[in-house]
This record gives C-alpha cells, sequence and structure tokens, in this order.
C-alpha cells in the first residue's frame, strides 16, 4: 500500500500548490504584523498600531490567520483540521521568528514580548480577559448571522484589536510572538495556559449563546 493510500484525511485536504501558497502567506503575513505593529507603537499609539497591522495584512494576504488563537480556537472546535491547523501555527511561529531576525539588519525596533511568571494570577487573568476580549467581539463580527452594520467590518475589526490593546497595552496577543527567541518561548508558557482558558470560555459562551450548534467534543 502507497503512502497515499495510507495518509490521512487531513494530510490528503492539504496538499498541493495550493496548500504551500496558503503556508507562505501565513508566513509572510505573519512577519509583516509584528515588523508594522512592534515599529509603530508608541506609548499612544500601541493600540491602534497592533489594529492596522492586523487589518491591513489580513486582508492583502487574503486567508491567512496571522493572530495564533484563531487558529487555536477552529482547531479545537473541529472548524479546522490538526494537520492544517499546526502547519499554520508553524508557519505564525517561523513568521515571528523572520520578523526578529530582521529587525537588526534593517535597523527596526525589536518586537518585545512582556513575560510573566506562572505563579503571576493577576498578570495571567488579565492576559486572559484581553485574549477573550478579541476572540469575543473578532468572532462575533465574522459571524454570518450577526450585523455590525453600519460599521464596515474592516472598521470593526480593528477598533477590536485596538480595544484588546486599550484594556492591557502589554498583551502578546498572538501566542507567535512568543517565538522569537528561544528564551520567549521558554517565557510562554504561563501565557499558553491562560490563552487556552480563554479559547475554552469562548467556546462555552458561544456555545450557550447559540452561535454554535456543536461542542467541541461532539465534533
Amino acid at each position: 500500500m502507497t503512502w497515499k493510500e495510507n495518509a490521512t484525511p487531513e494530510v490528503e485536504a492539504f496538499k498541493g500548490p495550493s496548500a504551500y501558497v496558503e503556508l507562505f502567506k501565513e508566513i509572510v503575513a505573519s512577519a509583516l504584523f509584528i515588523i508594522i505593529g512592534s515599529n509603530g507603537s508608541t506609548a499612544t499609539s500601541n493600540g491602534w498600531s497592533w489594529a492596522i497591522a492586523f487589518v491591513v495584512v489580513r486582508i492583502v494576504f487574503s486567508g491567512s490567520h496571522v493572530n495564533s488563537w484563531l487558529t487555536i480556537y477552529n482547531m479545537f472546535i473541529g472548524k479546522a483540521n490538526l494537520f492544517k491547523g499546526l502547519l499554520f501555527l508553524g508557519a505564525q511561529f517561523f513568521g515571528a521568528f523572520i520578523a526578529a531576525s530582521l529587525a537588526g539588519p534593517l535597523d527596526l525596533k525589536q518586537d518585545v514580548v512582556a513575560s510573566f511568571a506562572i505563579g503571576e494570577w493577576a498578570a495571567g487573568l488579565k492576559e486572559f480577559i484581553a485574549l477573550s476580549l478579541f476572540l469575543w467581539c473578532f468572532l462575533h463580527g465574522a459571524d454570518k448571522d450577526t450585523d455590525v452594520s453600519p460599521m464596515p467590518i474592516a472598521i470593526f475589526n480593528i477598533l477590536t484589536v485596538a480595544v484588546t490593546f486599550f484594556f492591557s497595552s502589554t498583551t502578546v496577543f498572538s501566542l507567535s510572538r512568543c517565538f522569537m527567541s528561544a528564551a520567549a518561548i521558554k517565557a510562554c508558557w504561563p501565557y499558553l495556559i491562560w490563552g487556552f482558558a480563554a479559547v475554552v470560555v469562548t467556546h462555552v459562551k458561544r456555545a450557550l449563546c447559540g452561535f454554535e450548534d456543536r461542542w467541541f467534543w461532539e465534533n
């Protein structure tokens, strides 16, 4: 029996030239998001910088996720298959590494992630609330049955990300930002725990409110 015959449906569903194009777009979009967001940030423009960068790169690189928690959420509820989701996460992490590698040679500001220890529950709770706020608002705007008119969806998404950073200016926002160095990766575990908690709570909230017709274990 050949490898193709043994391949899982998830692998088969993500083969061919278009799959490589998707991953390339995710890498570039993730790198540009961090480069633009971090270099446009000041004490007064931090939220707007990340918000505009996020929406613009997602429009230009249509189909890209950019935010790791959107990818993880889709995997968690069964909207995206595990294999494709892991590839997208890998692309985002690689994009973050590229952004960090280019900062020095291009004389750009190096993105810095504010880490916190596992025992710093107040910082963790703040990150949890910030990510929950982003996921609730972004997914609400993406629902076909919801209406954010007369506001264009791109403007709504800019405001969503901006409000997230207004609430917590030090939010990591996307797990990919933890993959710019070995030290940042080692320090990301508390963020990973609180971020996944935000994913679970978001799913529970959306399921109870009727925005999703199945629980994650039913997929």
